[in-house]
């Protein structure tokens, strides 16, 4: 889409109309920090899934101060943004509302990849879809793509993976997941 006025704008509207869950990724999070106040007249929930240089843009803070203590960072957004589901990516991910924190510890840094963020982005919004409320949704999303990344790293090495090995390896959680259901 790009970060241009124009998207701000469409954001905007998205934002403050849509009363389904909205997740925010990539250039949508720089669009936002524009008008961050817009969080504040949603209609639906929001899950937001920035890296620490995009939530930095969204906060205010500065990237050393986010990756001093991202946990309480994540912890005291989500309290300053009531129903917004923040997932604060990085080495390890914090899934943050309402005060709520999760981390996630699985995963390797072979998914630090462009693509990888619109991985975990539609993974999150399959769940999302099919009506696993948007915190829960973001957390089964984070942990889903951190271990079909692990798995992918297995095979490949973290260094050979990609973006889609991790959709490949996709089916392989999801066959644990089920098994482990029955």
């Amino acid at each position: 889409m790009g970060c241009t006025e124009d998207t701000a704008e469409a954001e905007k509207a998205v934002l403050t109309s849509s009363k389904c869950p909205v997740i925010i990724d990539a250039d949508g999070i720089n669009a936002l920090a524009r008008h961050i106040h817009s969080l504040e007249d949603c209609r639906g929930e929001i899950i937001l899934t920035p890296h620490v240089k995009e939530f930095s843009r969204l906060s205010g803070l500065s990237v050393q101060e986010i990756l001093s203590d991202p946990a309480k960072h994540a912890e005291e957004y989500s309290l300053r943004h009531q129903d917004v589901t923040l997932v604060l990516k990085g080495h390890r991910t914090y899934i943050a509302r309402n005060g709520d924190v999760y981390e996630n510890i699985a995963g390797n840094s072979g998914m630090a990849k462009g693509g990888s963020g619109d991985v975990l982005a539609g993974i999150i919004a399959s769940l999302t879809a099919q009506g696993i409320l948007p915190y829960h949704a973001a957390v089964m999303g984070v942990h889903i793509h951190a271990l079909a990344g692990d798995i992918a790293a297995a095979k490949l090495s973290q260094t050979a993976m990609l973006p889609s090995d991790i959709i490949d390896s996709l089916p392989e959680i999801y066959t644990k997941i089920e098994d482990a259901l029955q």
